[in-house]
């Protein structure tokens, strides 16, 4: 599990019942589920409210050199 980062699937009587991975992989697929959630969330809010920024301008609010545009 170590060396490949890969999870282990234990069965009991030929059916999945449990996943062992190591610390780091499920740390890993945690925060890329967080990731993707946070992402999930973004696109809906731009949808709702209409707002969308470019690369550039996203970058530059990040950076906190420019004001959101209104």
């Amino acid at each position: 599990m170590h060396e490949s980062n890969e999870p282990v699937f234990l069965t009991r009587n030929g059916v999945g019942d449990m996943v062992v991975m190591s610390m780091e992989a499920y740390e890993d697929r945690a925060f890329d589920s967080r990731v993707a959630d946070a992402i999930l969330e973004a696109e809906q809010q731009a949808r709702l409210s209409g707002e969308s920024y470019s690369i550039d301008e996203t970058l530059a609010l990040l950076r906190g050199k420019q004001e959101p545009v209104a």
